[in-house]
Order: C-alpha cells, then structure tokens, then sequence
C-alpha cells in the first residue's frame, strides 16, 4: 500500500514557526490561500478546504494499493472486497473504489463505525468501551472485471481516527482472453 496524494495542489510547502515559535507544516496554493497543518509529531490536521482557495470541501486522502491478481491473460470477475481497520472514532464518508485495465468504478461511500474508547482516554459511564477485538472488518461488494485490480481507499475529516490494517479481494477466475487490455 501507498498513499497518493491528490486533494489540494500546493505551489509551496515549508516548516515555519507560529507565534509561540512552535514549528509547523505550512503549504501555499497559487490562490495565495496559507494552509497551517499543525506540528510534525502534534495532533492531527482538519482537513476542511479554505472558501479563499476556491472550495470548502475536505481534502481527500487516498491510499492505492498495488494491483491485486495480476494475470496476462486470465480475466476475473471482482466480487468483494474485505477491509480491516483499527478505529479510534467512526469514520464518515469514506470512499471506496477500484481500479482495473478496463478503468475505475464508480465509488462507493460508507461509514464504519465501532467501539473504540481507549484507556487513559475515555471517560468512565461515558464512552463505549470496547470488547476484546482489536481490528473492524467490513465487506464491500464489487462487480468487476479485468486482468488485476487496484483498491482506491479515500478520506477527508482529519478528525476522525483509525489506522487502515490491510484488505482482501475476493475473485473468481473467469477465462483467459488474450485480446482483453
């Protein structure tokens, strides 16, 4: 896995200090817009877009796998894809899709949710306390077909917390077919 960047287009990026001479990762956009990510090792970012940049919406942070099943000539049908996350918050609108030789599917949104109160953290009669399972599983369906497949994961509310464990994609052969791109 790997993350891709893709969201807001940056003309600048540079550390700087604030007023409390605190350092921070700050990047400019051609707009003139100065975006301020907070500190290095600090917490996270809200990733909500600045209405002086040109739009108000997140910036989606994407994380595309390596294709899956590679074949030559072996087509496959796609059928579903499983993911495993640690969640520390639920997530909301996170979007899924794939990528294929025949292109990319149309994405899908889901929220997942789950327990996830942590010790030192939450508070007692409060928080949802978790049961012994440490990862969420999820299953999504797909109708896909190609010679491999690259699952496209994106998210944009620097608020919301989990770490993104691994996925499988189930798939069914379906015939080899040299012409198939």
């Amino acid at each position: 896995m790997g993350g891709l960047g893709g969201g807001s287009p940056s003309t600048a990026m540079a550390m700087s200090k604030d007023a409390q001479l605190t350092p921070r990762m700050t990047r400019g956009t051609k707009k003139g817009a100065v975006c301020d990510h907070g500190e290095p090792a600090g917490s996270l970012w809200n990733d909500g877009n600045s209405a002086a940049d040109g739009g108000t919406l997140p910036i989606s942070h994407t994380v595309k796998g390596s294709p899956q099943g590679y074949d030559l000539q072996m087509e496959k049908m796609f059928d579903r894809v499983d993911i495993s996350v640690r969640l520390q918050t639920n997530l909301t609108g996170v979007m899924i899709d794939y990528e294929t030789p025949r292109g990319i599917s149309t994405a899908q949104t889901l929220n997942f949710t789950g327990t996830f109160a942590e010790w030192d953290v939450a508070i007692w009669d409060v928080d949802l306390w978790p049961s012994d399972e440490l990862e969420h599983h999820f299953a999504l369906g797909w109708n896909g077909r190609g010679r491999w497949a690259a699952t496209r994961i994106r998210h944009g509310y620097g608020t919301e917390r989990f770490g993104l464990l691994g996925w499988t994609i189930i798939a069914l052969p379906d015939g080899p077919d040299p012409g198939i791109p």
